[in-house]
């Protein structure tokens, strides 16, 4: 019971951290896009990420965006409804079918 309580505790804190980063990143290209500001501060987009992306520690692009897309999956599949089409069969309706999918990640030397 003790488990599945601290299991339950960390799911939930996955899912707050990941709609942190998914609102930070929202705001970051929405600044980018509609902004006329010269520059932008990422600031609140990093300080949003947990502690391997902060500052000194070695990722990748590739990390970063296996992260980001996990953390977008992760608030979309709260926020999507089921629906039957034409032939009966269910689907998916939302954002997650923006970005559902699979990633894979190549490594050549």
């Amino acid at each position: 019971l003790q488990r599945r309580r601290k299991r339950r505790e960390e799911r939930e804190k996955e899912r707050e951290t990941a709609k942190g980063v998914a609102y930070h990143l929202q705001r970051t290209f929405a600044f980018l896009a509609l902004s006329l500001r010269p520059s932008l501060s990422p600031s609140p987009l990093l300080a949003s990420l947990p502690p391997a992306f902060k500052f000194g520690g070695q990722q990748d692009a590739c990390e970063f965006g296996r992260y980001t897309l996990s953390c977008l999956e992760t608030v979309c599949n709260g926020h999507t409804s089921t629906a039957t089409d034409k032939g009966g069969e269910k689907k998916r309706e939302g954002p997650v079918g923006l970005i559902e999918g699979r990633m894979v990640t190549t490594i050549t030397c």
